[in-house]
């Protein structure tokens, strides 16, 4: 699958629209559309696009013999899984007048 069909496949799947993917990118829209309209071909998308874009969907690329898929975080062969915080952290939050939030 190349990057615009999984792109495309990944906006059907979860509704997404092009303004909220070039937002959470950095991406502009013209280029998002650029892609999925097939003008910018395929080998001259930037790795580090395709990253941004994957990541402004909620997902990971694994890039395969035969394309890309977009995944799950910690689904792709080889990636790291996700460090959480331990369940006894807490965070302290106090106020103090006259004083501009830092």
């Amino acid at each position: 699958m190349t990057f615009k069909e999984a792109l495309q496949a990944e906006i059907n799947l979860q509704g997404l629209s092009v303004a909220i993917i070039a937002k959470a990118s950095g991406i502009s829209k013209g280029a998002i559309y650029n892609i999925l309209n097939g003008t910018t071909e395929e080998a001259r998308i930037r790795p580090s696009t395709c990253k941004a874009i994957a990541l402004a969907c909620d997902r990971e690329l694994r890039r395969e013999d035969d394309g890309v898929e977009f995944v799950e975080f910690g689904a792709s062969r080889g990636s790291m899984p996700l460090q959480r915080m331990p369940e006894t952290s807490t965070v302290a939050l106090s106020w103090m007048q006259n004083r501009l939030f830092l």
